[in-house]
């Protein structure tokens, strides 16, 4: 699709596997003296100049496609354990959820159970009317907290149900501690080493333009001069021979 052909992946890969540096300039030349000495002299030119990459520029081209391809399944392993580590904590809500909701349930029908028992002694003179009071402000306390716990329970329940598709939990979903575990295979040291590699070939790439890239020029010329007319094939290379003044700039960035 539109989004992977322009990934850094895809254009380093364009770039690694290509010898030309940089855009190609196409390049007219004309030369008439039909204004000056009118001796039928014309030359035509018509070619392209361009910049090729050095044998270095082209290895630390190829490092920075490689660590681009490195880090995809990197970036992917590490998205993945972070949506791992979602849905474990959502599950241990709602089922911690659950029981405090089962409990305050509980607790509620053990309050109503202690009021109507303290109702019953009022009535019957063996306690003083403050316990009944007592046992029923309990019982709004405890239904208050029946009413918070429920509604904590709906909202996990509902953002469970939006990510599983299900209201149901695991069957085990019991966790044991894996001592074995190399910390150099966790999926987050794994990323950050992939992202390492991308600043260090980056870094080499910019110490392989300490030399201009050369500019390669080939065209084809055509050559009048009164009776004699000829055609020849224009081949030019010019190779930079001082360090690029821009280097330094560049690789302090």
């Amino acid at each position: 699709n539109a989004e992977n052909s322009d990934s850094p992946d895809n254009e380093n890969q364009e770039l690694a596997d290509s010898w030309i540096a940089g855009d190609i300039d196409l390049i007219i030349h004309h030369e008439n003296d039909a204004l000056t000495d009118d001796l039928d002299y014309q030359n035509w030119q018509v070619g392209a100049e361009f910049s090729v990459w050095l044998p270095s520029q082209k290895e630390a081209q190829h490092k920075v496609t490689s660590s681009y391809q490195n880090q995809l399944p990197a970036q992917q392993n590490y998205l993945r354990w972070l949506a791992s580590n979602t849905l474990r904590q959502l599950v241990w809500s709602y089922k911690k959820a659950i029981i405090e909701a089962e409990a305050t349930q509980s607790a509620l029908s053990k309050s109503r159970a202690l009021r109507d028992k303290v109702q019953l002694k009022v009535k019957a003179g063996d306690s003083p009317k403050i316990d009944l009071l007592l046992a029923k402000k309990s019982v709004l306390d405890q239904q208050n907290k029946v009413v918070l716990k429920q509604s904590n329970l709906t909202v996990l329940q509902h953002n469970f149900k939006l990510i599983t598709q299900t209201n149901s939990l695991p069957e085990n979903i019991r966790e044991n501690l894996n001592n074995s575990l190399n910390i150099d295979s966790h999926p987050r040291i794994i990323k950050l080493m992939a992202d390492l590699e991308i600043e260090e070939s980056a870094f080499e790439q910019a110490k392989s333009f300490k030399y201009s890239s050369p500019r390669v020029f080939l065209a084809a010329q055509h050559n009048k001069d009164k009776d004699v007319s000829d055609n020849s094939i224009i081949l030019e290379l010019a190779i930079p021979l001082g360090l690029n003044s821009s280097y330094s700039k560049t690789l302090a960035l």
